[in-house]
Formats: structure tokens, C-alpha cells, sequence
């Protein structure tokens, strides 16, 4: 707590160079209170929402303070982060916000769903016709997108939720049937399709990660030793190969390829130019993260007259309605916030997201530590619930609850509670239908076994 203070009895300058330093210690911190969990809960708090939120805030922080301190980042960033005058402020708020909620994991209870008729038991369904239906999914949705632009909240992207809800499936199959190394292909192949199938939206087959791990953390307690940092240190090789083979196949470098193979023939002349660096950092979204996440805190310092006081908070309660019958319909914190900072770059279509925790200082200010630490009392309750789930072989008919917990990768990255919303309401609704599709198959094995 007092570490997390200091900042502040600095002047601008100086916090700016301790910058570096801070985040690589509140992370140290971060793990330190990790080994200090017992044993037999230290996978629940590892895979946690706190845990993520922090780590993932922290050490982009950490990578993208020293990327602009040494100018490797796109050069239209550069100018408005020499403007910054409150890093001081900024640093020591971040770090109250991630010490409140790395904290109230610990006194987060699950919360426990009343029992309740499901559409369809799958559980009583082959792992073959799962497998099936869930790749029916992932194939379906690879080249069919449902355009639901006349639901003005509805995502642009909508397809990646059923295609997401298929993996999932696949990957509970899998972990409830199949041996550890047979996982481990699966997991691979699906991965690897999703990054294939969808090179311009890398950010889907890497989350998919989460549900992975979030499964296998059930029955394996995870240490490290020589082995498993040579493990880590080949998976995180191979991502990195296929964000810098995905970029490639966006656009970066100019090369045009035609195919995921001939993109991969000119990743060595890639990363060989100038433009590397400061476009990988864009890849892997450390540059964006950083900047729009501090630019959004020192715009409110510089004028607190832009608080929005909980508007984007409760801008879910008006999702249903479109703007044209309620003008003062509110604001996201993306609309927000890319108005305040570039109101031309906003009119053309280009949107910003904020980091969670900078969500909640648009809010509330300084306030918005207390406000974002209950929002994370119910994120751990609501997870704890899904590990409950999956050490009791019920999540099977829970799949949502899995991709909501892969998605919140996604809101504490910056999509506002909106969009975060939308993705919990369309995802239930598309996993009720395919419980409907199933439904009579589960009876028709029922009605065989008597």
C-alpha cells in the first residue's frame, strides 16, 4: 500500500522516469501475494479476474512506459504523451485501483445460481455428436456473417460468438473425455484455425487461452520448473509468430500476400525493418493500451468538468433503445472518450478503448478505485461459480459462463460494460438456441436406454 503511494511525492518528470520501476514492482507484488495463496487456491486466484485485470494492466504498462520513453511506438502518440503533466497522479491511481482490486479476491464469495430446469441435459449426448455440432459452429460462422446492423448495439463482429461457443464446447468435450496430450492437439488445431480463419481479429483465437487454462487449472496445479519454461517459452514463441504472420496478412509491411502461407515467407524481412518494433507494439495492442489508458485520467485532470458521474455505468440499462426515440440516450466510454481526444478522427469512425480501471476514473475520479473494486467483488463471485461448475462436470450446460469469462479479457481491456453486455445477452440466447437443436437428441437417447 505504501509502495503503491509513492508516486505521488513526485513531481511530473520524475514519476515519469520512475514509471518503469513502479509497474515492474507492483507486478513483482503481484506475484509475490500469488505464492503467498495457499496451495490448493492458488490456481483459483492465478486465473482470477483481479489477478488478470491487474497483470494484464501492469505489465503492458510496464512494456509500453519504456516503448514510448525510447520512441518506439507509432509517431502520432508521441506528441500528446509529451503533453502529459499529472504522470504522478496517474501512476498512484493506477496503482490504488489494481491494489483494491487484486485485494477483493479475497473476499469474494460465489455466488451460487438456485437450481433450475435446463433446456437440455447435453451431457447426455456422444462426445462424437458435441465434437460435430461444436466444429458445425466453427465451420458455419468462418464464412457466414450475420449482419445485425439494424440492432444499432449489436456487434459488427456478431460471428465470432458462435464460433467462440463452438470452441468452447469443443474444448469441454475434449477436457471431459480425452487424455492430456490429445487435448493438447486439439487445443492447438482449433487455435490454429481460429488464426487462420480470422487473421484480422487475432485478439479471438489468442483469448481462447483463457477457457483452456481456466479448465486445465481444475485438475493440474500449476508450477514452474526447467520443462514447463521451455514449454512456455516455445507456446509464447509460436503466438508471437502467428500475431507477426497475422499482422502481415492486415496489411503491415505492404507485402500483399495471398494466402497465411506466403505471408509467412516474409516475416524475416519483416522483422528485420525499422517499422518493426513500433508496429508490434500496435500488434499486441501495448502502445494503445498504454497511452489511451493514461491519456484518459490526465484528460480528466486537466478538466473534471468531462466526468460523466456512472453515465457509462449505467448505459447498459438503455441498450434496447435506439437513440432516435431517447436523445439523451448515454454515451459509451469509448464515444467518450475518442470525442474528447481527437473529435475529428471520432466522426470519421475511429473508436479508443480504455482500460477498465480508467473507465472508472472517467466516472468517478479518484472515487472510481472504490466503484471498480465492487464491480470486481461480483466479477470474482461470478467466476468462482464457474470453478464450482467445472469441478462439479457441470459447465457442460453452462458454455456461456465460459466465453463471458474469456470476453472479460476484453471489457477490463477497454470494450465499456455495453458491449461487454451485448456479448452476455447474445451469447445465452445462441447457446439456448443450439440446447433446442440438441434437445431432441437428448431425449432420443434417453428414451434408447430404457
Amino acid at each position: 500500500m505504501t509502495i503503491s503511494v509513492a508516486p505521488i511525492f513526485l513531481d511530473h518528470d520524475q514519476a515519469t522516469l520512475y514509471s518503469p520501476y513502479n509497474y515492474a514492482i507492483m507486478q513483482l507484488f503481484v506475484f509475490i501475494s500469488l505464492r503467498l495463496v495457499d496451495k490448493s487456491e492458488r490456481n483459483s486466484f492465478l486465473f482470477s479476474p483481479s489477478f488478470i485485470a491487474v497483470s494484464y494492466l501492469n505489465i503492458n504498462f510496464l512494456i509500453g512506459t519504456i516503448a514510448f520513453m525510447n520512441g518506439m511506438v507509432i509517431e502520432h502518440l508521441l506528441i500528446p504523451h509529451a503533453e502529459w503533466r499529472h504522470m504522478n497522479f496517474t501512476m498512484t491511481y493506477f496503482n490504488l485501483a489494481n491494489f483494491a482490486i487484486l485485494n477483493i479476491y479475497h473476499v469474494s464469495r460465489p455466488i451460487r445460481i438456485k437450481a433450475h430446469k435446463i433446456i437440455a441435459d447435453i451431457r447426455k449426448n456422444s462426445w462424437v455428436t458435441l465434437i460435430f455440432f461444436g466444429s458445425c459452429m466453427i465451420a458455419l460462422f468462418s464464412f457466414w456473417s450475420v449482419d445485425l446492423s439494424f440492432f444499432s448495439s449489436a456487434p459488427s463482429d456478431f460471428y465470432i460468438i458462435p464460433k467462440s461457443l463452438g470452441a468452447i464446447l469443443i474444448f469441454v468435450v475434449l477436457f471431459r473425455t480425452f487424455s492430456l496430450k490429445y487435448r493438447v492437439f486439439f487445443y492447438t488445431v482449433i487455435i490454429i484455425v481460429f488464426s487462420v480463419s480470422a487473421f484480422d481479429d487475432k485478439r479471438e483465437a489468442i483469448f481462447l487461452l483463457l477457457p483452456i487454462l481456466l479448465l486445465e487449472s481444475s485438475r493440474y496445479y500449476f508450477s514452474l520448473n526447467f520443462q514447463k519454461i521451455i514449454l512456455i517459452g516455445v507456446v509464447c514463441s509460436v503466438l508471437t509468430y502467428l500475431i507477426i504472420v497475422m499482422s502481415i496478412l492486415r496489411g503491415y509491411g505492404g507485402y500483399h500476400p495471398t494466402s497465411f502461407l506466403d505471408a509467412t515467407s516474409y516475416v524475416d524481412d519483416y522483422v528485420k525493418s525499422d517499422f518493426f518494433i513500433p508496429a508490434f507494439m500496435n500488434n499486441i495492442e501495448v502502445s494503445y493500451t498504454f497511452f489511451h489508458s493514461n491519456n484518459s485520467v490526465e484528460h480528466i485532470l486537466n478538466d473534471p468538468n468531462k466526468l460523466s458521474y456512472g453515465s457509462t455505468i449505467i448505459k447498459p440499462l438503455f441498450i434496447l433503445i435506439p437513440r432516435s426515440y431517447f436523445p439523451k440516450k448515454p454515451d459509451s466510454i469509448i464515444e467518450l472518450y475518442t470525442t474528447s481526444f481527437s473529435p475529428t478522427m471520432r466522426a470519421n469512425g475511429v473508436s479508443w478503448p480504455i482500460s477498465f480501471q480508467s473507465e472508472m476514473f472517467w466516472n468517478f475520479h479518484f472515487s472510481g478505485i472504490l466503484i471498480g473494486a465492487i464491480f470486481f467483488l461480483f466479477f470474482n463471485s461470478v467466476y468462482l461459480n464457474i470453478v464450482r461448475l467445472i469441478n462439479e462436470d457441470k459447465i457442460i450446460n453452462y458454455i456461456p459462463l465460459l466465453y463471458i469469462y474469456q470476453q472479460s479479457l476484453v471489457l477490463f481491456r477497454g470494450s465499456g460494460l455495453d458491449q461487454f453486455i451485448i456479448d452476455v445477452i447474445l451469447s445465452f440466447i445462441i447457446f439456448a438456441v443450439a440446447q433446442l437443436i440438441l434437445r431432441p437428441l437428448v431425449f432420443r437417447l434417453r428414451n434408447e436406454t430404457l
